[in-house]
């Protein structure tokens, strides 16, 4: 399902591709609360400046996983794209693959 935003140029609507926004490196469930506080805050302004983006986590991990936040009393659902350092190209989460699916969707 694609969703165009429309962005408004001298009183014209003029149709734009989604945003997509992966955020590398910060994820909402980790020990670490410094971390935590900064991705939240990074969705909660990229949510107040693309309300329509697409925005995900961009992490180390062995499994894809979904992680909730809640912000103005609505939850938001953000996937985890989990990302593997390997050698080995065929695996389907390594970040060689993943740069070229972001890149060329």
């Amino acid at each position: 399902m694609a969703v165009t935003v429309r962005k408004r140029v001298r009183n014209s609507l003029v149709p734009q591709k989604q945003m997509r926004i992966a955020v590398l490196g910060a994820t909402l469930e980790t020990t670490n609360m410094g971390v935590g506080a900064l991705a939240a805050g990074a969705i909660r302004c990229l949510l107040h400046a693309y309300p329509e983006a697409d925005i995900s986590f961009l992490d180390y991990a062995m499994a894809r996983s979904v992680q909730t936040i809640e912000l103005n009393g609505n939850k938001v659902s953000i996937p985890v794209i989990n990302m593997r350092f390997s050698k080995r190209l065929h695996l389907p989460n390594n970040i060689a693959v993943l740069a070229i699916k972001f890149r060329f969707p």
